[in-house]
């Protein structure tokens, strides 16, 4: 397999990486039995230049991460391969960090049966501790729900490390709700595949990673009747999705106690 290094983890917090990995790479061995590898063009295409006004969460990520011709773009918990294998078809030049060893072998499989396994390389390491990554040498970073299984603090500063100045960090995670809504989501089932050690973001966690990198900005916030529609188990309805998508994005607009409900926040991070 091409270009997968493996960093030793750091002593602090191992038993806690430890988890995440197992957890992880259980989820990747189930994926890799049930999932196709090869990508329809068109699910890709979409995230070529999206417009701003998206009501997707991850068109807006990859918009406001602009042109990656050429780019050096480190994708930060690369999972099974689906984010990686768009920027790299995107004309990126991508560096995939991941710390369960079974995703990232998913993630190349995926990347080889779409023919861009030569414009990725693979780290199986912390976020936390990205020693395989020069200083100064990575153009833009997309964040795509790690944050809130990771130290955040630790890989905010790796982050700055290794964004070159004036480079972008795009994240997109999922927020804690208001404190009043909180005995609700207690008493609901744990949705299936949350690993033990993670948690939803607070805004002192965004405002942390901001002030770590440097400046952040554009931030949107998605996600309220598609989530119903994810409890329910109907996110592969096409039709479903594209309402329940629109409609979250109209509330968002138009009610800020709607909005304060919606999960998750998209925002970019520029490195100062």
């Amino acid at each position: 397999m091409k270009d997968i290094r493996e960093t030793p983890l750091p002593e602090n917090n191992e038993d806690r990486l430890q988890r995440e990995r197992s957890h992880f790479n259980v989820v990747a061995q189930k994926m890799s039995r049930s999932t196709s590898l090869k990508m329809p063009v068109d699910n890709i295409r979409r995230y070529n230049s999206p417009p701003e006004n998206t009501p997707y969460a991850l068109e807006y990520a990859f918009s406001l991460l602009g042109n990656l011709k050429d780019q050096r773009v480190l994708a930060l918990g690369c999972g099974d391969g689906l984010d990686v294998v768009i920027l790299a078809s995107l004309g990126a030049r991508v560096v995939a960090i991941d710390i369960s060893d079974e995703s990232i072998a998913l993630a190349a499989e995926r990347a080889k049966a779409n023919g861009v396994l030569s414009r990725i390389e693979f780290f199986n390491c912390d976020a936390a501790s990205l020693s395989a990554v020069p200083n100064d040498s990575i153009d833009k970073a997309l964040c795509a729900a790690i944050f809130h299984h990771i130290d955040v603090a630790g890989a905010s500063r790796e982050l700055r490390r290794v964004l070159k100045p004036g480079g972008v960090a795009v994240c997109l995670e999922p927020l804690e709700i208001p404190s009043l809504w909180k005995p609700l989501r207690r008493a609901l089932p744990r949705a299936a595949g949350i690993s033990e050690d993670e948690r939803p973001l607070t805004m002192k966690d965004v405002t942390l990673i901001n002030d770590t990198i440097g400046r952040g900005s554009s931030a949107r916030r998605f996600g309220l009747t598609f989530r119903f529609v994810q409890w329910l188990g109907r996110s592969n309805s096409k039709e479903l999705t594209q309402i329940s998508h629109q409609f979250d994005a109209w509330l968002i607009r138009n009610s800020s106690v709607l909005s304060s409900l919606a999960s998750p926040l998209v925002w970019k991070v520029t490195r100062q």
